[in-house]
């Protein structure tokens, strides 16, 4: 076990925002980008995977097989599908799944976690859905609840 925990990120910005949460540490750069450091008083680390499902999962298989984490978080952006999501809220879903219809479950966070919104389904997706009529189209296919372009992948 290298790491307490593990934060998986796809943008430069969210990489940015949990590389502040960790504060000091140093950086690393077999991956895309890497940065060390302590969440109270477990070891941490935040790995920028890049954009898409083919990096999502090269990148999630090296960070768990390099640094052996005890937790694995999955902190991006997604694309609301539910009219009463509000942009910046946390989510977490019971299960993420593939238009396809292939679905996995996802372990709930500790009790001690932040608080967020609980979903039934995240969608992962090829290409951003960018259109109000997409979004509406995959909510009702799909029954999903939010969708983003990574996530299935690192879970597998």
């Amino acid at each position: 076990l290298l790491v307490d925990v593990l934060f998986l990120t796809a943008l430069v910005s969210e990489f940015a925002e949990v590389s502040r949460a960790l504060g000091k540490g140093w950086p690393r750069a077999e991956f895309l980008r890497i940065k060390y450091g302590k969440l109270g008083r477990k070891s941490a680390a935040v790995v920028q995977l890049g954009i898409g499902r083919q990096r999502a999962r090269k990148g999630t298989l090296r960070a768990i097989d390099e640094l052996r984490p005890a937790r694995i978080v999955v902190v991006g952006v997604a694309g609301g599908l539910q009219a009463d999501l509000e942009v910046g809220q946390v989510v977490v879903p019971a299960e993420v799944a593939l238009a396809g219809g292939e679905h996995l479950p996802i372990d709930p966070p500790p009790p001690h976690w932040p608080p967020a919104v609980s979903i039934p389904r995240l969608l992962t997706v090829e290409e951003v859905a960018k259109s109000a009529e997409l979004k509406r189209r995959l909510a009702e296919t799909h029954r999903a609840s939010a969708v983003d372009m990574e996530t299935f992948d690192i879970v597998r």
